[in-house]
C-alpha cells in the first residue's frame, strides 16, 4: 500500500467545527447511493457488489474517540450483513492512539473501512499530533480521500504483501483477512506511516489457531518532503517496529517465527517467507544503509534501526516485516477481541539546531461484529 500524494483542494473539514460521513454503497453499474448522518438506501446485492465503505473526517478539536471508530465499524459491518447475510465476526483495523504505549499527544482526524463481499476488510486513517497546523490536517484527509477513491469500486480485496501462496498435500494455506494503513505526517521533522496486512492460516479439520501479519513501517525524513519547504530535518533512529502479539484478546500467543531474523549492518536486498505447513508468505525487502538490531522474542517481532550514513538519514526508508504467531487450540473470540497490536517509534533530528523529535504510531486488529 504505500504513501499516495495528498491532493492540492481546500478541505473545508480541517475546520473543526465542519464535520462530515459519507457513507456509500456500490452495486453493479456505478454507485447506488450516498446518504449523510449514517442511513443507506436499500439495494440488493449481486454477484458484482464491490462492498461498502464508511469515511470520516474530523479537526483537532473535535477528532473521533476509539467508540466513534467502533461505532464506525458497526455501521459498516451490519451493511455487509444486511447485504451477505454473513454473521460471522470479522477482523478490522484501526489507529490505537489511546494506547498507553504512545508519547505523543496524536488525534484520529480521518477514518475509512471497506468491506469486501468476501468478507475481508480494509482501512486507513490520518493521525496528526497537537500543535500541527491545519495544513497536516489537510493532507491527512488527502491522504484518507485517496485510498476511498482507490478501493470504492473494487470487488477483491488486494492479496496485501503476499506473492505466494503455497500448498502441500495437508492442503493448508495462508489467507488474507485484514489490512490496512495510518499516516503522522509533520513538518518540519517528518512523517511516518504503517502498512499492514494479516493472515489467518487455515487447513481443514485442523484445531491449530496461527496468525500472521506483514508490516511496512515508513519514515520520511522533513528533507524529503515538499510540502515542508526547506528544512534540513534528517532520520535519526527508528527506536522500535514491533508486532505485539502479546498484547492479543486470545490465549496463549507466542511467537512463531520472524523475519528479518538477526541482526544485520549496511544496505541489503534479498526476499523473505514465514510458512507452517507449507502455507506461506513471502515478499521483498530492500534494507537501507542502516545497522539493525533483533529484540524479538515469543511475545513480539521487534527490530531497532540506526542509520549508517548521511544519505540514509535524508532518505525515505520503509522496514518490511513480517511474524506469525501461534495461539491456544480451538480459540472462540468475542467481538472486540484484539487480535494484535503493532508499534512503530521513529525520532528525527534537526542538523543544524540538534533539535530531536520523536513520533509514533499504535494500530490494532480486533474482532467485530455489527
Amino acid at each position: 500500500m504505500g504513501n499516495k500524494q495528498a491532493g492540492s483542494e481546500k478541505d473545508s473539514n480541517s475546520n473543526s467545527t465542519n464535520r462530515r460521513r459519507v457513507l456509500e454503497t456500490i452495486a453493479a453499474g456505478g454507485m447506488a447511493g450516498v446518504a449523510f448522518g449514517g442511513s443507506v438506501g436499500s439495494v440488493a446485492a449481486t454477484s458484482n457488489w464491490p462492498g461498502v465503505v464508511l469515511a470520516e473526517y474530523r479537526g483537532l478539536e473535535n477528532s473521533l474517540s476509539n467508540d466513534e471508530i467502533v461505532e464506525l465499524q458497526s455501521q459498516v459491518l451490519n451493511e455487509y450483513q444486511s447485504r451477505t447475510g454473513d454473521e460471522g465476526l470479522k477482523i478490522v483495523g484501526s489507529p490505537n492512539v489511546w494506547s498507553d504505549q504512545m508519547e505523543t499527544d496524536v488525534s484520529v482526524v480521518s477514518y475509512a473501512l471497506k468491506m469486501y463481499p468476501d468478507g475481508t476488510s480494509e482501512y486507513h486513517a490520518g493521525l496528526v499530533e497537537a500543535g500541527q497546523s491545519d495544513d497536516m490536517v489537510l493532507e491527512a484527509h488527502n491522504e484518507t480521500r485517496s485510498f476511498v477513491q482507490s478501493i470504492t469500486d473494487q470487488k477483491e480485496a488486494r492479496t496485501g504483501a503476499i506473492t505466494t501462496t503455497s500448498q502441500n498435500s495437508d492442503d493448508a494455506s495462508y489467507e488474507y483477512v485484514a489490512g490496512g494503513s495510518d499516516s503522522n505526517p509533520g513538518c518540519p521533522e517528518g512523517t511516518i506511516s504503517i502498512s499492514s496486512d494479516v493472515y489467518e492460516w487455515v487447513q481443514e479439520d485442523s484445531d491449530r489457531t496461527i496468525f500472521s501479519t506483514q508490516a511496512d513501517f515508513q519514515a520520511i525524513p522533513g528533507t524529503n518532503r515538499d510540502e515542508c519547504d526547506w528544512n534540513q530535518w534528517y532520520n535519526g533512529k527508528t527506536k522500535e517496529c514491533a508486532h505485539q502479539w502479546d498484547k492479543s484478546d486470545l490465549t496463549g500467543g507466542e511467537q512463531m517465527d520472524h523475519k528479518p531474523a538477526g541482526g544485520n549492518d549496511g544496505s541489503t536486498s534479498t526476499s523473505f517467507t514465514l510458512s507452517t505447513q507449507g502455507a506461506s508468505i513471502s515478499w521483498s525487502y530492500d534494507q537501507p544503509n542502516v545497522e539493525r538490531d533483533d529484540n524479538s522474542d515469543l511475545s513480539e517481532a521487534e527490530w531497532f534501526y540506526d542509520y549508517n550514513s548521511v544519505e540514509a538519514e535524508s532518505q525515505t526508508c520503509v522496514w518490511e516485516s513480517g511474524s506469525e504467531a501461534e495461539f491456544d487450540k480451538n480459540q472462540n473470540p468475542d467481538s472486540g477481541d484484539k487480535l494484535y497490536n503493532g508499534y512503530f517509534k521513529h525520532k528525527f533530528f534537526d542538523k543544524y539546531n540538534y533539535g530531536r523529535k520523536t513520533k509514533d504510531i499504535a494500530y490494532q486488529y480486533r474482532y467485530e461484529q455489527g
